[in-house]
This record gives structure tokens, C-alpha cells and sequence, in this order.
């Protein structure tokens, strides 16, 4: 029944926790968790209000037994795998993304304001309160044009097409 931050990264050796908190009562409550190194959007589609979720890193939290509704703590860090390229750059867009039946929506409770710091070498977390429902999670961004999240793109055409230009790509590994 005690708040616990679970001390999972990637095999690269980097700290990536994901939290649970607001245990209080939650006797007999367990949870497994999990921190993947790839890409979210990779793992389906994004449904409004997100603009997008991460292409570098997702969490799966089961609930193994129990009934508590947690706050869950998604967290960025200057490790985080996207490289050196800026993984957010707004904390107003960045709240906790959840997938279900392969659509990334909004988790199922009440989003707190991201703290911490923006940019390369930024570093802080984003809270869903209240959540029922577990599963797959990821950091996601609900403005547009902020929190690029980013995405690897290739092999991008350009050919006239009518009156204008048509452009096709592909998009690759998404970090």
C-alpha cells in the first residue's frame, strides 16, 4: 500500500521509472512494470486530442491483483533514446497516453502539469490521477507543433502532379 517507483531502464543501462502513488488502502494490490526502448507510434494510431505520442520509449504497467485506481508518473530524461535532438520542448503539451485496441488515447484519468525541464538534456514527468485501466503507456502531447517527439523520415519524393507538387515518403525506424 506504499507509493513505489519502479527501477526499470533499458539494457543500454539508462534510468527509465515509471510511478505509482496515492497507495493508500491498496492492501494487496500488485503491479508489474515494464520500459521499452522503441517506438510508441510504431505500436498503432493516435485519436484526438493527441497530436502524437513518443517515438523513442513506452512503459507497459499490469495491475496482477487488486482494485486501487494510482497515479501513475511517466518520466524524460537527458537519456531518454532520441538521441541529442530535443525530446520536448513544451511542458504544456505533454501528458500520459495509454493504448487501447491499438489507438493511443488520452489514459482514463485526470492529467497533472508536466514538471521539470525542456530541451536537450531536459529531464522531468508527466502524471495521470486516478487511472483504472493499465496497460501499454507513453508520454503523448496534445498541442500542436510542440513536444516533436521525433521521427526518423526517408526516401522522400517530389514529382509534379497536376498543377502542383505531390510529395510521398517513408517514414523509418521513428526516432
Amino acid at each position: 500500500n506504499d507509493d513505489f517507483t519502479f527501477p526499470v531502464g533499458d539494457p543500454l543501462g539508462s534510468y527509465h521509472p515509471i510511478r505509482v502513488n496515492n497507495m493508500a488502502g491498496a492492501n494487496g494490490d500488485s503491479y508489474t512494470a515494464e520500459y521499452f526502448r522503441a517506438s510508441a507510434t510504431a505500436l498503432g494510431s493516435v485519436s484526438s486530442p493527441l497530436y502524437g505520442v513518443s517515438n523513442c520509449e513506452y512503459w507497459v504497467l499490469s495491475r496482477d491483483a487488486g482494485v486501487s485506481t494510482p497515479n501513475i508518473f511517466l518520466s524524460w530524461t537527458a537519456d531518454s533514446p532520441c538521441g541529442g535532438t530535443s525530446y520536448t520542448n513544451s511542458l504544456a503539451g505533454l501528458t500520459v497516453a495509454r493504448l487501447n485496441a491499438g489507438v493511443w488515447g488520452l489514459a482514463n484519468g485526470t492529467d497533472q502539469a508536466a514538471t521539470g525541464t525542456i530541451g536537450v538534456g531536459g529531464s522531468g514527468f508527466v502524471a495521470d490521477n486516478g487511472v483504472s485501466a493499465f496497460g501499454t503507456f507513453a508520454l503523448g502531447n496534445t498541442e500542436p507543433e510542440v513536444n516533436p517527439l521525433p521521427v526518423k523520415i526517408g526516401s522522400i519524393k517530389a514529382y509534379e502532379k497536376g498543377n502542383g507538387v505531390q510529395l510521398d515518403w517513408t517514414a523509418f525506424t521513428e526516432i
